[in-house]
């Protein structure tokens, strides 16, 4: 949505909130005098014509002599609350209760909730409870109030206790006299996708990190920005799906429908729509893809919901058709609006703003966690984060350290701009790591297009897969927690393996990976990483068979293919000691693959100890490399 449909939807809520008053104070206080009527009659209209600040003129002239005319002073103080002059509109409707024992209960409603804006919060609570009190009030305006009241308890709390908060202008390759908003990031941090808001049309830009700075921000492809609003969006974790919002398109399904486009490595396709049921007749906007590529986050006002709008995940499945979708429940969605979700890479933590929800007024920005397949209470995030001014959106940078949102500051360089903060440790998300990987033919260097996936040692359950482009990249999170398994797959070529043990030590810092797979053919070789023993010992450990039934797999996919299996030690203990304890741990893997039905004859080993480091001996890191078997082709 940009500045100018903003625009309008304010004008014709002001338009709706005048057409209330001019028929709501014509039955309290009427005057019998006809000069004053007349010009209550002329600030009607003035009023009702959009002439706003001629109104005030009028009514003022009426109350100079007149002070008691309670209609007009009720009038006055309504223009002032939403002009959002709220001294004004508190002074009026004072003088009105004042004046007048009977004035209408609303006045109390409205003097408390302009305290509330000013965060004048004692004296705003006081006013909240002496409407609560008066008797026949009508359940949607006690349920109203009953939950600005909870606001104000909460801000007279929060605003004691701010949050450490210091906004950094991000600069002038992303920033510039226009509006910038809606930021988000890559997994790696090198890539910042944005909005940028050029006259009344809503484009998507995007910068380059170049060391501390980012590079001068470009349109991000003709083929996704057009004519029309391309805006609300994020990225995949590697950068190659986009998601975005497009609206009042001829070919959509509703109001607001989204989109999606890949990237090839080269330049983006051109964008479509996502099918039902992620897209319907109804509002679908302001997606967020999990790193995973498993889950879609995003708002829609469809029927089913908690109130106006309401955050919805659909789940991808095995068969890779989208999931019908399911409303995160109470303790993320409320009777108000829900907007803005972003689920961190972690996987587990989401941020999002809601207006429906104790803060200080307006939207705030909130967080919950999943644990345990259900999401916990949301958690304000706190002032000065929150204020009573709108917070529309938040993304957290992959370590969790930084978050990103737009504001219009006074150090700003337009409208909004976009700023970073470090997030306080204890709204931070749980930790996670990344592997980002360029995989080559060890022969020839050239790219590869391969299958990979990330698999829970422990559970045997895939977690993330996919499949490289030609340029044979790819990028995967990982949070902590997990063993992982990274198996690397080609026809004709033999597989690569990683591991990554997060649950019993999470490193924190990125793997950059140069996997180059071997032909399948003689000579061909692969460490295989995921081929566990216990200290000393040979015997194989359970987790192994995930590892060792690829390679069943591999010698029944190549019926002719002969391998030896070759153990490696660091250079703890004794030479010979190594040798054979090395020979030992080579010998049980051929033994598990005969177990498993493969020709003795088929299998050889040998151990070399430490006779082959691939790594220093001087460190744990290069010790951990060191201790390995490799699979390598002999026959084919």
């Amino acid at each position: 949505m940009n500045d100018k449909q903003i625009q309008m939807i304010t004008i014709n809520k002001t338009i709706l909130f005048f057409l209330f008053v001019l028929t709501s104070f014509l039955s309290f206080g009427q005057t019998t005098d006809p000069k004053i009527q007349k010009k209550l009659e002329q600030a009607k209209y003035y009023l009702g014509s959009g002439q706003t600040d001629l109104a005030i003129q009028e009514l003022n002239t009426i109350l100079t002599p007149n002070p008691k005319v309670t209609n007009a002073r009720w009038m006055l103080g309504d223009i002032y609350y939403n002009k959002k002059e709220y001294e004004k509109a508190i002074f009026h409707y004072k003088l009105l209760i004042t004046n007048d024992p009977k004035a209408p209960s609303i006045i109390y409603s409205n003097i408390g909730e302009a305290l509330f804006y000013q965060n004048k919060y004692d004296e705003a609570i006081t006013y909240f409870n002496k409407y609560l009190a008066i008797p026949n009030i009508s359940a949607n305006n006690q349920q109203k109030i009953q939950q600005t009241l909870k606001s104000a308890i909460f801000a007279k709390d929060a605003i004691l206790k701010p949050v450490p908060f210091n906004p950094i202008n991000i600069g002038i390759g992303v920033n510039s006299e226009m509006s910038e908003y809606l930021p988000y990031l890559t997994a790696d941090g090198n890539l910042l996708f944005f909005t940028r808001l050029v006259g009344n049309q809503e484009d998507i830009f995007y910068a380059q990190k170049m060391d501390s700075t980012w590079k001068k921000a470009e349109s991000l492809s003709a083929l996704i920005n057009t004519n029309d609003n391309e805006g609300a969006h994020c990225i995949s974790a590697d950068g190659k799906f986009l998601f975005f919002t497009a609206c009042n398109r001829s070919n959509g399904l509703g109001g607001c429908d989204i989109m999606f486009a890949t990237n090839n490595g080269k330049a983006w396709s051109k964008p479509d729509f996502m099918p039902r049921p992620i897209n319907s007749e109804a509002w679908e906007s302001q997606p967020s893809f999990s790193a995973d590529g498993r889950s879609l986050f995003f708002t829609s006002n469809r029927t089913g919901g908690f109130g106006g709008k309401d955050i919805w995940v659909s789940q991808l499945g095995s068969n890779y058709v989208w999931g019908n979708p399911v409303n995160l429940g109470p303790e993320i969605n409320t009777a108000g609006d829900e907007q803005s979700p972003f689920i961190h890479p972690d996987g587990t933590t989401l941020y999002f703003a809601s207006d429906g929800q104790p803060g200080f007024g307006g939207f705030d920005l909130f967080f919950a966690k999943k644990i345990n397949n259900n999401w916990t209470a949301s958690k304000n995030l706190g002032y000065p984060i929150n204020t009573a001014a709108h917070e529309g959106s938040l993304m957290v940078s992959l370590d969790g350290s930084t978050a990103f949102f737009a504001s219009n500051r006074k150090d700003g360089m337009g409208k909004l701009d976009i700023y970073s903060f470090l997030l306080p440790e204890i709204d931070r998300p749980n930790k996670v790591s990344y592997v980002k990987a360029m995989v080559t033919d060890k022969k020839t260097g050239s790219p590869l297009d391969v299958n990979y996936s990330f698999v829970d040692i422990e559970t045997k359950t895939v977690l993330q897969n996919g499949l490289t482009a030609k340029d044979g990249y790819f990028l995967v999170t990982l949070p902590a927690g997990k063993e992982y398994a990274l198996n690397i797959n080609k026809k004709g070529y033999l597989f690569s393996s990683e591991n990554y043990n997060f649950k019993e030590n999470f490193i924190d810092k990125p793997f950059n990976l140069d996997i180059k797979l071997s032909p399948i053919e003689i000579g061909g070789i692969t460490v295989l990483r995921n081929i566990f023993f216990d200290l000393d010992k040979y015997e194989l450990k359970e987790k192994s068979f995930l590892e060792l039934d690829k390679i069943v797999v591999l010698l029944n996919e190549n019926p002719t293919m002969k391998i030896e299996l070759i153990g490696h030690t660091d250079n703890q203990g004794q030479k010979q000691y190594n040798q054979l304890l090395s020979e030992n741990r080579a010998k049980s893997v051929v033994n598990y693959l005969i177990s498993k039905g493969i020709n003795k004859a088929r299998l050889s080993y040998k151990g070399k100890g430490d006779q082959e480091p691939l790594g220093s001996n001087t460190t744990e890191e290069g010790k951990a490399l060191n201790r390995r078997t490799e699979l390598k082709i002999i026959g084919y």
